[in-house]
């Protein structure tokens, strides 16, 4: 048997629906640990839990962070692979079962969970379960649901604290791709998951601007990182220069203008693109010594 551990990541959580995951997990792993952001409902967190099953941040550090700390507490621990979770991911009751089935080798790193989202018409659902393939190498594997191997972590310096959210886990399966490690997913592994609250506009506005998928409303911070880190993200794995950068931020953008509130949410994306303007691939330490080898 390999040794897996379960890692939530929670920040502000609904304490029922954590309560569910964390029984959940702990009933398939021997070991279930809580990384809490800076909540503030961490006294009903420490209530739940005890102080063998959480480690409180004082701030919001970030889920990049927040998941070296888990991982890094785990492996000293002497735990082989880590599955990680966001808060409001609902796993099946036999990823552990199906994990140790697989034919796992030294060169793979990620282990990705298909996962359905909670949102999805019956349409969408029934198109997107049909796509699930039995194995998918690529580096579009989401954190939650995700099998990581703890060796390959510490290889490629974990996760990039400075990226704080969004893009965290593409940049992290990108370095592992770059250092020979295998990154993949499987519909043999199956959760429900929630990627944003779904914003419905009228299909032809939708049509005229050019958006044939769902509309999803974030934050005017999380809209921040997701445009800085979309720039930085093809500045390292793209070579993407000025002319590129602007013109993928431009596309990207017609979206924020369809969400409430727009206004500062559509300034937090202008910032956003201005700071990963001014990021420098070989100005940037972390990342290359990351991929070094």
């Amino acid at each position: 048997m390999i040794k897996v551990a379960g890692l939530i990541i929670t920040y502000n959580p609904n304490i029922d629906k954590l309560k569910e995951l964390v029984h959940t997990i702990e009933e398939q792993f021997e070991r279930c640990l809580i990384v809490d952001n800076g909540s503030k409902n961490i006294t009903s967190l420490t209530n739940m839990v005890d102080n063998q099953r959480i480690i409180s941040l004082n701030e919001n550090t970030g889920i990049a962070h927040a998941l070296n700390v888990g991982i890094d507490c785990l492996m000293k621990e002497g735990y082989e692979w880590v599955i990680t979770f966001d808060q409001d991911s609902q796993p099946e009751s036999n990823l552990n079962e199906v994990f140790q089935k697989l034919s796992i080798t030294k060169e793979d790193a990620v282990i990705g969970t298909y996962y359905i989202d909670n949102n999805w018409s019956p349409e969408e659902r029934q198109n997107n379960v049909s796509s699930f393939k039995n194995y998918d190498e690529t580096f579009y594997v989401i954190t939650s649901g995700c099998f990581l191997n703890t060796t390959a972590w510490l290889e490629v310096k974990g996760f990039d604290d400075s990226l704080f959210i969004d893009w965290v886990d593409f940049d992290y399966n990108k370095r592992l791709i770059l250092r020979g490690y295998r990154v993949y997913r499987t519909n043999k592994l199956i959760m429900k998951h929630e990627v944003g609250e779904v914003i419905q506009r009228p299909k032809l506005l939708k049509q005229a601007l050019g958006l044939n998928r769902p509309i999803r409303d974030h934050s005017a911070t999380r809209q921040y990182y997701i445009f800085r880190n979309r720039i930085i993200f093809y500045k390292r794995y793209a070579n993407d220069n000025m002319v590129k950068s602007l013109i993928r931020s431009l596309i990207a953008i017609r979206e924020v203008i369809l969400l409430p509130k727009p206004s500062k949410k559509i300034h937090a994306s202008i910032k956003g693109i201005i700071d990963g303007l001014k990021y420098r691939v070989k100005n940037d330490k972390f990342f290359q010594k990351s991929v070094a080898k």
